[in-house]
């Protein structure tokens, strides 16, 4: 190898670092070979976008890896990494909280409440409320049957279920999105309110009472399936009802009822 010899505009002489011998078969090469990067702070890049933010940070990449890049999502919920030899995806779990992202499958839940009356045998009229208030009341309450606060469903069954054979009244279900909703006291005609109607979500009749052939069960029962979009407060998820008896009827000391309500998405 030898090197060249060149003059700048002053005629002082340069030399050119080459290969080769100068010759036809050997001639000069100007060496252009770009050294290995040394380890250490030189960096190649680390592209990222910040949590909370759309932030690009360049930081370096540590010595003695084959790493190329990481992109990278912060915040430490959903990372994707690209390694060397490999890709991963790597996805961590989600914090517990209302930030939801999907159900994994179909919602159904199913939830009933009991109540009992305190009108006695007196007996109802047709539009009577059954409940066991004596005065003005509230509804009653079917707890957590929502999924999550504020997100509604489909109700697709309601049922309600007395203690006592052989009734044949139709029952109506009103449904409201707020416990303070006013409802009438036991045995007194159903009313509705109009200043409270954002708490009113509708009603629903059932068709009439039914027994089994062997009344000793002490059981009359009555159901229907529908699908009607329904939805609770935006702080709650639970739905409240109240019921009324659009036939007269019988009653028996301390009767009892079940309403069933069940919700799928």
């Amino acid at each position: 190898m030898a090197n060249l010899i060149a003059k700048d505009g002053d005629g002082n002489s340069k030399y050119v670092k080459s290969t080769g011998t100068g010759t036809n078969g050997d001639p000069f090469i100007v060496d252009h070979s770009i050294s290995t990067i040394a380890s250490g702070t030189n960096t190649i890049g680390l592209i990222g976008i910040d949590s909370g933010s759309a932030n690009i940070n360049v930081a370096s990449i540590a010595s003695g890896t084959n790493i190329i890049g990481l992109v990278g999502i912060d915040s430490g919920s959903a990372n994707v990494n690209i390694t060397s030899g490999s890709v991963a995806a790597n996805i961590s779990s989600i914090a517990a909280g209302e930030t939801h992202v999907g159900e994994v499958g179909s919602y159904i839940k199913t939830v009933s409440t009991e109540i009992t009356n305190s009108s006695g045998s007196a007996g109802y009229l047709a539009g009577d409320v059954i409940s066991g208030g004596s005065a003005v009341v509230t509804p009653y309450e079917l707890p957590d049957l929502f999924r999550a606060n504020g997100v509604g469903a489909f109700l697709t069954r309601i049922s309600v279920m007395t203690n006592v054979s052989s009734q044949t009244e139709r029952i109506r279900a009103r449904f409201y999105n707020d416990a303070t909703a006013t409802v009438a006291a036991d045995n007194l005609p159903d009313k509705e309110i109009y200043t409270e109607a954002s708490k009113i979500l509708g009603s629903y009749d059932l068709p009439a009472m039914v027994s089994s052939a062997d009344t000793s069960g002490s059981c009359s029962r009555s159901f229907d399936t529908m699908c009607i979009p329904i939805v609770p407060a935006i702080n709650s998820k639970s739905l409240f009802f109240s019921l009324s008896t659009l036939d007269a009827c019988s009653s028996a000391a301390t009767q009892k009822y079940i309403l069933e309500v069940r919700v799928a998405e």
